[in-house]
């Protein structure tokens, strides 16, 4: 019997959160809860994945399990194809099999930033075209059209980051850890010691040192996020990630680069704009992917 209950887990490389989201309330996450990652890599999460799992199964019952990670993802099989090093021995890793296996339950897996995208899609007013930026660490991509994410032929459509910019990869030049990393460079701190609120308060405080950094990583950003309009030409540029919390900083800034960059037809048609979701959004984006699933196997 159905329950309308769903099971929604967002694995990140510190910490996995979990919720259940209702089909009548699909927006909205309930008996939310955070487990740390830990350091077992692959094994330990999918250790943590299945006791989540059987504790909501055992609780009110399931119609299923929505899951959200980072990797490279198979949607079809949901398999992490690739991963990186920050979580050990998870390439490979079945996911949907063995959680259908252990379980009983059916389950869909898609990236995070994908799943990032999926929420913001829906609250930003579904629009033809989005492009999701998430800026942290690193730096991720996402593009959706008509509802749909682009995957691309092998699962790895979007993965920005890693184009190569003018002085090395997009995210090792634009991301948030890179800036805070140039900050303590150039103020005489250990690594570690800046971080994107310290460096924000520097700039507003007329620290020359964080206005440099702060305003070389957004004529970055608007380069990369102007490559990657040129082929793609979205209608709508999210970025997301905890830093764009202080838009209000940065977006004169990327708006200067944005401008810099694009040809006047394109910028006038290219909307830019901020996430809205917060940190919630892998687990809704997951519930969102798992009914996309739902309504391709229906009409197969």
């Amino acid at each position: 019997m159905s329950t309308g209950r769903y099971l929604c887990i967002d694995v990140g490389g510190t910490a996995i959160k979990s919720g259940i989201i209702m089909a009548s309330a699909p927006e909205t996450v309930i008996s939310s809860r955070l487990t740390p990652t830990g350091q077992g890599g692959g094994p330990a999460i999918m250790g943590t994945v299945i006791a989540l799992t059987k504790s909501a199964l055992d609780t009110d019952g399931l119609d299923g399990v929505c899951i959200s990670t980072g990797g490279v993802i198979d949607t079809a099989t949901g398999t992490v194809v690739a991963a990186a090093d920050t979580i050990p021995h998870y390439a490979g890793t079945r996911i949907k099999e063995t959680v259908m296996k252990e379980c009983g339950v059916r389950c869909e897996v898609e990236n995070d930033v994908n799943c990032a995208a999926l929420c913001e899609y829906q609250a930003q007013g579904r629009p033809s075209s989005l492009l999701c930026l998430t800026v942290g660490t690193g730096i991720g991509g996402a593009f959706i059209e008509n509802g749909h994410v682009w995957h691309g032929w092998s699962q790895s459509a979007c993965e920005v980051g890693y184009m190569h910019m003018p002085g090395g990869a997009f995210e090792k030049l634009a991301s948030t850890s890179a800036m805070t990393a140039r900050y303590a460079a150039a103020a005489g701190l250990k690594p570690g010691q800046a971080d994107g609120r310290s460096v924000i308060a520097a700039y507003q405080d007329g620290d020359p040192k964080a206005i440099a950094v702060l305003e070389t990583m957004c004529d970055v950003l608007g380069m990369g996020i102007s490559n990657i309009c040129f082929v793609l030409n979205p209608q709508l540029v999210v970025l997301g990630g905890g830093i764009m919390a202080r838009c209000d900083i940065l977006d004169p800034l990327i708006t200067k680069a944005l401008d810099r960059y694009m040809f006047p037809n394109l910028r006038a048609n290219t909307k830019l704009t901020y996430a809205r979701c917060g940190n919630q959004a892998g687990m809704i984006g997951a519930y969102q992917h798992f009914v996309l699933m739902s309504s391709k196997q229906d009409h197969s």
